[in-house]
Parts: structure tokens; C-alpha cells; sequence
């Protein structure tokens, strides 16, 4: 099965969700390895669910502000890692010394609001991020991207989409009724979703995660 564009599904925690999104032909499912942070559900979890899944790449996410990788980012052989701008400079050093992490293709999520200025943010890329694969780019969840009001924002965040390889983050108000205005519009390199909690084993309410990737399938 094919879709219209590239597809990350952030914060897996669940076997329902991995099997499904990778039945539908997502290209990334992410699994957070941060202990501090709620969406961890701890390594033995997340190794059963991955030995399950094939033909997806899976991501290790780290969102907190940590200095330091976990040991595990290794041992559980994840295809990319996604870390954000601070521990991007925190972690230069450990990525770079480490010849299997500095191969390792690197997901950076950052933080954009209607006021950005994308000139300056282009030329900040250009000089210190040429080790980035891929940037994640999520907005204040009460931005009305596609009000008239934010033409202005609309041309600027298009342009950078067409130098760097963006991918529309979670909270970039993705919904099953407006995702393929968005990818006409700005035409990054992918999307995010989220992923959620099953309401038991086995059981999960996937309405709005399904609707989004059936608009996005490419009938044969």
C-alpha cells in the first residue's frame, strides 16, 4: 500500500497502532526513549512490539532536554534518531564519536509560530544543521494555518519547505479535512501523527489516525 507523502507516527505505545500504520505503509513509526517523559513505556515494551513490525524504520525520540543518549539507543538498533535543537548541540560530540550513531539519519524537532522569521531561520539551517535529515517543524496548537489572515506565513513556510526537507508536525493541526490542502499548499517532504492509548489490550478507537491515512492512500 502507497500514500501520498511520507509518514511518521510519533509516541507508538502500542502493538495495535505499530501493526495498523505499518500495514498502511507509513515510512517511520517513533517510540519514545525518554524516561522522563510520560509517552515512555519502558524498553521491554517497546522491543516486543518492535520484533513484531517489518518493513517500517523505526525512530528513537527523545524530547526532553537530556545531555546524554540513553545506552539503549543502540542496543535496540533504531534506524534514526529524532532529538530536539538544544540537545542537538549537546549531543554533537557523542554523535560524532560514535561511528554507528553518526550514521545514524537524524530527525530535529522544532518549535515555529506565525511570527517566525523563515529568512533568518533558513540561514541559521544552512550554517549549523547540515547534519539533519529531516526538521520537524509543529506550531501553537490554536494556529488557524490556513486562516486568510496568515498568507503572509503560508508563502514564507512554503518556501522553506521547498530548500529543506520539512516534515508538518503533530501539532501542526493535521485532520482528516484538511491534510491534502496543507501538502498542496506547502508540499513538505512528510507528515507526523500521533499516536494514542488503546482503550484495553488489543482494543483502540483509530478513527482519526485511519481517516487521515485513507485520504492519503493512492488507489492502484
Amino acid at each position: 500500500m502507497a500514500l501520498q507523502t511520507k509518514v511518521k507516527i510519533a509516541g507508538i505505545n502500542n502493538l495495535t497502532d505499530a501493526r495498523y500504520c505499518a500495514g498502511m505503509g507509513v515510512e517511520w513509526l517513533g517510540f519514545c526513549i525518554d524516561e522522563d517523559q510520560t509517552d515512555f513505556i519502558g524498553y521491554q515494551k517497546i522491543e516486543n512490539i518492535i520484533e513484531w513490525i517489518s518493513g517500517v524504520q523505526m525512530v528513537g525520540e527523545i524530547y526532553s532536554n537530556q545531555q546524554t543518549l540513553p545506552e539503549q539507543v543502540l542496543d535496540f538498533g533504531f534506524d534514526a534518531l529524532e532529538i530536539n535543537e538544544l540537545q542537538f548541540h549537546y549531543l554533537q560530540n557523542a554523535l560524532q564519536a560514535n561511528h554507528k550513531l553518526a550514521t545514524l539519519p537524524l530527525f530535529l524537532h522544532w518549535a515555529v509560530r506565525p511570527d517566525t522569521n523563515f529568512e533568518e531561520l533558513a540561514t541559521i539551517w544552512r550554517k549549523k544543521y547540515t547534519a539533519v535529515n529531516h526538521f520537524i517543524l509543529n506550531l501553537p496548537l490554536s494556529t488557524a494555518i490556513l486562516a486568510p489572515e496568515q498568507a503572509n506565513f503560508r508563502q514564507a513556510f512554503t518556501q522553506l519547505c521547498k530548500e529543506f526537507p520539512v516534515l508538518l508536525g503533530a501539532n501542526f493541526g493535521i485532520k482528516a479535512d484538511n491534510i491534502l490542502e496543507l501538502l498542496a499548499i506547502f508540499q513538505p517532504k512528510g507528515i507526523v501523527l500521533a499516536g494514542g492509548n488503546e482503550i484495553r489490550a488489543g482494543l483502540k478507537d483509530m478513527d482519526e489516525l485511519a481517516t487521515i491515512l485513507e485520504k492519503l492512500e493512492i488507489e492502484d
